[in-house]
């Protein structure tokens, strides 16, 4: 009888990376608790993110080529493109819709400041778990290296399938 996996997954667990933009807000908090919580079971795992404001065991900043890190006022560090991204983004809804609250993220543009095949370990992924990653990673950019991994992809919010809007609901286009 043919075998379906190529490892025992009796024995040997799936090697799982995490992507999400960051460690902090809702969807970034719920990535982190999710990865420490599959570590803490035995699951090896690695959880990266564009900007980083906790001290997680296991979260990192990947290296990218040609990029700084920066320190965040306030503790933390970042992506150098993922915080010009961040900025552009929020600039660019706060000059459109300049009514609306600037403590909320209501539109966000797709852009990508990793590289995956810069990223530690990617090659050796069974697994790529991705959560919030706007800004951060991809996957219509990365489609080439994502081929072939086993995805999951934690929708936190109707951005992806909206074009940028976070909610239908309370869009920018709609007030």
């Amino acid at each position: 009888m043919p075998q379906s996996h190529s490892r025992d997954t009796k024995t040997t667990p799936p090697k799982v990376l995490f992507f999400s933009s960051s460690d902090s807000g809702g969807a970034g908090i719920g990535a982190r608790r999710l990865h420490l919580s599959l570590r803490d079971h035995g699951l090896g795992n690695l959880m990266y993110v564009g900007k980083k404001q906790s001290d997680a065991q296991g979260v990192y900043i990947p290296p990218v080529p040609g990029q700084k890190i920066v320190e965040l006022p306030g503790g933390g560090m970042a992506l150098e493109n993922y915080l010009l991204l961040e900025r552009s983004w929020l600039g660019t809804v706060h000059r459109q819709y300049p009514n609306h609250s600037k403590n909320l993220e209501y539109f966000t543009i797709p852009g990508q400041s990793v590289q995956l095949d810069a990223v530690p370990l990617f090659a050796d992924a069974d697994v790529i778990s991705m959560h919030w990653i706007s800004g951060f990673l991809d996957p219509v950019l990365s489609a080439a290296q994502l081929a072939g991994k086993k995805l999951t992809w934690t929708v936190r919010d109707q951005n992806p399938f909206t074009g940028g809007c976070h909610y239908t609901g309370d869009s920018l286009l709609s007030g």
